[in-house]
């Protein structure tokens, strides 16, 4: 399985895909370090903290990673869910907040992670625990976000989009009123 993740990891180096994350050359030497000794997925997670790697930017690299199919995937979903399980720990628009997104788009990798473990560890009440997140941290975003999902078929995403008018409305009637 090892062999499997250097040669993605290889290609990905050589395709530069890992250059949008926000980490440096440590990163992927420590992922591979890791491997190399044969670490488990949570040993994996504890060795790349101690580089001072961001549970976003590990997030980030496993979800491109587990994106694969095939045994290759399974360490760094493993690494995934362990972080995503911690992050279940502390409250919704706290884990948004430490995304340190200076604009919200469903669009990107880590919401469309984070939007996915909502709905799977919430269930009915993800809709209004995640609109309610992303009122809180990007109200004066939230209609070009929903412009932004206008027209899109994900009905999950239309939902959060309805969910977000009715607290913008609601925002808005109360300073109307004040």
């Amino acid at each position: 399985m090892e062999d499997l993740v250097h040669y993605q990891l290889s290609i990905m180096l050589k395709n530069q895909i890992e250059k949008s994350l926000t980490v440096d050359d440590s990163y992927l030497e420590t992922w591979f370090k890791a491997l190399d000794s044969k670490a488990g997925y949570k040993e994996l997670l504890s060795i790349l903290r101690e580089a001072n790697i961001h549970d976003t930017d590990i997030v980030r690299f496993c979800t491109r990673l587990a994106a694969h199919d095939g045994d290759s995937s399974s360490l760094p979903r493993m690494v995934r869910f362990e972080v995503l399980t911690q992050w279940a720990e502390k409250g919704a628009a706290e884990v948004l907040a430490n995304f340190k997104l200076k604009e919200f788009s469903f669009d990107d990798p880590l919401v469309k992670v984070w939007v996915s473990d909502m709905q799977f560890r919430q269930r009915k009440d993800a809709t209004g625990l995640i609109a309610s997140s992303i009122f809180k941290i990007y109200k004066d975003q939230v209609p070009g976000i929903i412009k932004a999902e206008r027209g899109k078929d994900f009905s999950f995403n239309l939902s959060i989009c309805k969910e977000l008018e009715t607290l913008w409305s609601a925002d808005n009637k109360s300073k109307i009123s004040s």
